[in-house]
């Protein structure tokens, strides 16, 4: 039996980065602000390095983000796999 390909295209770049910015504008906000409000400096403190830690876990994703292919690229990855079908 031969495995079916699916192949799903889908374009949310700009969404994805929108989301991205305003979270990275929104959280240290937030996760600082609660211990302004609570005014306990700890609480600020540990909201400073959990923001450190995930601007620093977001670079490290963007860097390993898959850009996808070209069409080009993706035209001869389709036809190498009609090819490889038509072989089994």
């Amino acid at each position: 039996m031969s495995e079916e390909i699916t192949i799903n295209l889908s374009d949310n770049t700009r969404r994805t980065r929108a989301i991205s910015r305003v979270l990275l504008f929104v959280m240290p906000i937030t996760l600082i602000g609660v211990g302004i409000v609570a005014d306990s400096p700890a609480m600020q403190w540990a909201g400073f390095v959990v923001t450190m830690l995930s601007i620093a876990a977001f670079s490290t994703l963007l860097g390993k983000k898959n850009h996808g292919l070209t069409i080009a690229q993706a035209r001869r990855r389709l036809d190498e796999i009609e090819k490889t079908q038509g072989e089994i």
